[in-house]
């Protein structure tokens, strides 16, 4: 028998589930699709310089409001810049800090739950504390310090957001494993004289795929919603970066007259956020329907 059979009561395989994108939310699915080609084609789609103001059109109005201008459709900010412009190179930093800070977190927690997991003992015991400490706070607050402490830029944003969010993976990855690891496959495994890091790697890793894209999709929202948060506060990107959460902060004290600054942005942050968590949640039901109640 092949000692790597994987179990037969995995819900659905990644390449059928692949085969089932027909079935996902169409709009949903749409808006994603959208967000990322901004995002990567960002500079060839801005119709003007994101950094660069007209101190003449300062709050200027959408073009479909009352003296509003055709080249600025969504109006321009307190110093003249370009809402569109700087909606579309917010997207590509939005995007470009959510999909990192996923990976940084993917790596660090699937390692540490297959580890956590077939070790047991003390290893298992040390990591699960240190995810359990990592949990007991609250993810913004522990950002919001390392931030402050490291001070505004794209990397440290990113590394502040992943290494705050790996714990989520450890804990959940860990829980598959102690059930994975007692499977026939992984006996036979050992019998055919395989290392444990082979074993880890090869042999359970396949089987926790599943669940590590269900999360990460899910959590490509709370990302986006977590980097938008520090820069609103001023510990995020650095003011040369267009940011969703920084036009927010622009518009903040300009509701009553200049509403569209903070609108927009607001409406970008729901609109792609929503549709990574349908999307989240169709690939949950899908891919492994016992996550529903998570």
């Amino acid at each position: 028998m092949d000692a790597r059979v994987l179990p037969a009561s995995k819900p659905m395989t990644l390449m059928r589930a692949f085969g089932w994108m027909k079935d996902a939310p169409k709009l949903p699915l749409a808006m994603v699709v959208l967000v990322l080609l901004v995002a990567l084609f960002a500079p060839v789609l801005t119709p003007h310089d994101p950094n660069m103001g007209v101190l003449a059109l300062q709050q200027k109005p959408p073009a479909f409001m009352e003296d509003g201008l055709f080249d600025y459709a969504l109006g321009t900010d307190r110093q003249g810049r370009d809402i569109l412009s700087r909606l579309i190179m917010g997207a590509r930093v939005s995007m470009a800090v959510a999909f990192i800070c996923v990976v940084l977190s993917v790596v660090i927690g699937t390692v540490m739950g297959l580890v956590s997991g077939y070790a047991g003992g003390t290893v298992d015991s040390v990591i699960m504390r240190i995810v359990d400490g990592t949990l007991a706070f609250p993810s913004l607050l522990l950002a919001l310090v390392f931030g402050v402490t490291a001070g505004p830029s794209f990397w440290t944003v990113v590394a502040v957001i992943g290494l705050v969010s790996w714990a989520r993976y450890a804990r959940l990855i860990r829980g598959e494993v102690l059930l994975l690891k007692e499977r026939d496959f992984v006996a036979l495994a050992r019998i055919a004289g395989c290392s444990p890091a082979r074993i880890i790697f090869v042999h359970l890793l396949p089987n926790v795929a599943n669940t590590i894209i269900v999360l990460a999709t899910l959590q490509i929202g709370n990302v986006i919603i977590t980097e938008s948060s520090l820069t609103f506060l001023g510990v995020g990107v650095p003011e040369s970066m267009p940011t969703w959460g920084r036009m927010l902060d622009d518009g903040r004290n300009l509701l009553d007259s200049a509403w569209w600054i903070s609108a927009m942005p607001g409406l970008a942050i729901i609109s792609v956020v929503l549709a990574f968590n349908s999307l989240g949640d169709w690939a949950r039901d899908v891919l492994d329907p016992k996550l529903r109640a998570l």
